[in-house]
Order: structure tokens, then C-alpha cells, then sequence
């Protein structure tokens, strides 16, 4: 159960990372310009929080299992229909469904995981399906930069529309109601369950910090693709093995997680690393270094630090509000998403041309985030739930 969550929860982040090294490819095919092609994640980001919010409500609603369901078939078709886009518009018009799809699915599977969680199980579970999430940025580029190598662009998106249906009759046949479980009682409406969660000041708190770590990868992930082809002269394909390191960077950090909770906590901490990280690009970038390793082995420093804070963020935000477990993970993953998108919009509009330039605006956001990191376990944080 734990390998089919993870993939369905998985499907938002295989739609990027999939795509990353045939954006150049498609800048080009479409006669759209980088800025355009950026501003595309942007409005996938936002697409992934209208989903994460509509998917939340709806499973602490209507139950986990419809709307799985539902999810991975709008992410299917949407799929589909990117892959016969002809026009940049288009192409942004179904990604932002196919993102929508994604964002709900995945906020469903982990209200799943959290229903079938003990309290104290919970964050070594999260922690297990996040590395098994982070698989997918792992290997996606990988497949990604070969699909548009030797199969244009077009078939990344038939890929994923493939692997859409591959999860919906896995989960038509595999997937149980679980919100029966939780002992959670439905919300009365869509405010009503959505203000209970807000009026939790720690929820704000370790969203927030979420919110600047994934700010931090996406911004990474709308700008190296230019840095890495078309600045330094790699293939889509060579540009995919760069993205396998940092996620693996990354998964490393989510074994990490448990070593770091003994000793303190583990959010704060992968909130620190990532600090370290950005401020190593700055200083490679003041320095005047240039190039692959100079870009990727700071980033992974940087992922090895969201792998530890992630996690450890998500579970503490799922035991915030008993039987909400599906809208704080749906707003969190919300504000994640817009966040997100909102640092791609400002990129594709910041002039970009070395290291420095990157590593300023990513810094600032880390340091952000770290000053807000609530200190302490995920089994500590109740002292934390003031209103």
C-alpha cells in the first residue's frame, strides 16, 4: 500500500521533473521564448495548489478513495491532450489541469497514509514515503532527457498519460475507504474545515518554512535547464543524470530524518542545510566559478536538507488538527504550491545570467524559511498549537 501511495502521491512530481530537460526543446518546437516556457511550471505550481485545496476539502468530504480516482484521471487526459499542444497557451492551459490532478491525488494519498498511521508512526512513515516520492525526481529527468532525445518532447507527455492510466487501475482495484478510520467527522463546508486549520499558528509556521524549501527547488529547476544546455553545452540526456544526483541528494536526506529527530529535531536542521547550500552557489558565483559542479553540488546540499525538513514538516502539519488531516495537508501543499510558482514568475523576470545572480534570491528565501522553523520534534509540537 505504502509503494502504490507513494506513487500515486508521486504523479505531480513526475509531470515536472519529466519535462525539466525538454524545455529548451520546447521553447523551440512552439516558437515560445525561455521566460514563457518558465512561466509554464508557474502556472503548474498554480494549478497543483487549485488541486491540493479542491482535493483536500473534497477527501475530508466525500472520502480518499473518489478522489484519487477522480484526480488520476484528470491528470490522464490532461496528460494526453499536452502531448498534441501546438501553441504555448495550450500547452500551459493542460498542464495547469494536469497539475490540479496531480496536487489533489497526492494530498488524498497522504490523508490515506495518515488515516492508517499510529501518531508515532507517523513521521518514520512520511519519511519512508518521501523517499520513495523522491525517487521520482531521481529517475524522471533521467527518462526525461532520453524521451526528448530520441523521441522529441511530445512523448515525455505520453509517458505520462501512460503511467496515469497504469495508477488508476491500480488503484480502482487497490484502494479501500480509509476515512472511517481516522475517526475524523466530515466538515460542515468548505470554510468550516478550512478554519480550524488556520487558526493554528504552528500550521502557518512549519508551511511556511515548507513553502521557502520547495520555493527554493522549483527556482532551481525553472532556471538550470538553460544554465545546463544552453549555457554549458549538455545534452537533455546529461542534463537528466545532474537532476538524479540532486534528488538523490535529496532521499538521502529522508533517511536522515530519524537520526536528526534523536537529536533534536529534524525540521530545523533541514532548514539550516538548505541555508548552507544556497549560500554556497552566492559564494561560488561571487568567486566567478562557473559550470556544472559549481551549480549541482551545492544543490545537492540543498536537497539533502529539504529531504531532512520535508518529512519531518509534513507529519508535524498532519498531527496538528485530529480528523483535518486532509485540509491542513491540502492548504499546506497550497501555499507550498503558490509560493512556488510565485518565485518561478519572479525568476523568469530576474536577469539570470551567472551563479550570483541565482544564488541571491534563492538565499534570501532560505534564510527566510529558517528563521520561522519552529525548533523541536515532530512528537513535541503540541506545546506549539496556540490559536
Amino acid at each position: 500500500m505504502l509503494i502504490l501511495l507513494a506513487a500515486i502521491g508521486a504523479l505531480g512530481s513526475i509531470a515536472i521533473h519529466l519535462v525539466v530537460p525538454a524545455m529548451p526543446d520546447i521553447a523551440a518546437s512552439v516558437s515560445a521564448t525561455p521566460a514563457q516556457v518558465q512561466l509554464a511550471i508557474s502556472f503548474y505550481l498554480a494549478g497543483m495548489a487549485a488541486g491540493q485545496l479542491a482535493g483536500g476539502y473534497a477527501a475530508d468530504r466525500l472520502g480518499r478513495r473518489p478522489v484519487i480516482l477522480a484526480a488520476i484521471a484528470l491528470f490522464t487526459a490532461a496528460s494526453l491532450a499536452a502531448a498534441f499542444s501546438n501553441s504555448v497557451a495550450l500547452l500551459i492551459g493542460f498542464r495547469f489541469l494536469q497539475a490540479a490532478g496531480g496536487g489533489a491525488a497526492v494530498i488524498a494519498a497522504r490523508a490515506v497514509l495518515a488515516d492508517i498511521s499510529p501518531a508515532d508512526m507517523l513521521a518514520r512513515r512520511m519519511a519512508a514515503m518521501m523517499s520513495l516520492l523522491l525517487m521520482s525526481p531521481a529517475l524522471s529527468p533521467v527518462l526525461g532527457g532520453l524521451l526528448a532525445s530520441y523521441g522529441g518532447w511530445r512523448a515525455n507527455f505520453l509517458f505520462l498519460s501512460a503511467c496515469g492510466a497504469g495508477l488508476l487501475a491500480a488503484s480502482f482495484t487497490n484502494i479501500r475507504e480509509s476515512l472511517s478510520r481516522a475517526g475524523g467527522d466530515k466538515p460542515a463546508g468548505l470554510r468550516a474545515g478550512y478554519a480550524v486549520v488556520l487558526r493554528y499558528q504552528a500550521f502557518w509556521r512549519f508551511s511556511f518554512v515548507i513553502a521557502c524549501s520547495s520555493s527554493v527547488m522549483f527556482g532551481f529547476l525553472a532556471t538550470s535547464p538553460f544554465f545546463l544546455i544552453q549555457q554549458y553545452g549538455l545534452s537533455p540526456a546529461a542534463a537528466g543524470w545532474c537532476y538524479f544526483a540532486v534528488a538523490g541528494a535529496g532521499i538521502g536526506g529522508t533517511f536522515a530524518v530519524k537520526t536528526f529527530e534523536r537529536r533534536g529535531g529534524a525540521f530545523r536542521a533541514g532548514a539550516a542545510l538548505c541555508v548552507c547550500g544556497c549560500a554556497a552557489i552566492l559564494c561560488c558565483g561571487f568567486a566567478g566559478l562557473q559550470g556544472v559542479l559549481p551549480l549541482i553540488a551545492p544543490m545537492m546540499f540543498v536537497a539533502f536538507g529539504v529531504g531532512i525538513s520535508a518529512p519531518a514538516g509534513v507529519a508535524s502539519i498532519l498531527r496538528l488538527i485530529e480528523g483535518r488531516a486532509g485540509a491542513a495537508s491540502s492548504l499546506s501543499g497550497a501555499f507550498q504550491m503558490l509560493a512556488a510558482g510565485l518565485t518561478t514568475t519572479f525568476l523568469a523576470q530576474w536577469p539570470i545570467e551567472d551563479l550570483a545572480a541565482l544564488g541571491a534570491p534563492l538565499l534570501a528565501i532560505s534564510v527566510a524559511g529558517l528563521i520561522l522553523a519552529p525548533p523541536g520534534r515532530v512528537s513535541e509540537i503540541d506545546p506549539l498549537l496556540s490559536r
